[in-house]
């Protein structure tokens, strides 16, 4: 993923475990961002929008359920 500021939505759950570089999320409803690094993860459930911040080039797996 580049550098940059993005917002998804989720149709389905996804649990997000970032690979290399950091991730700061705002996850739905919460009032601060966190930071998420090399195998942490972060769960999202559905029909959410959330928001990430990447410093710089960063990576994720994204599992639905």
């Amino acid at each position: 993923m580049a550098k940059g500021a993005y917002e998804f939505g989720t149709s389905t759950k996804e649990i997000l475990i970032v690979t290399t570089g950091v991730l700061k999320v705002k996850l739905p409803g919460a009032a601060e961002w966190k930071t998420f690094k090399p195998y942490e993860q972060f769960e999202v459930e559905a029909n959410r929008k959330f928001q990430l911040e990447v410093p710089a080039d960063a990576s994720y797996v994204c599992y639905y359920k």
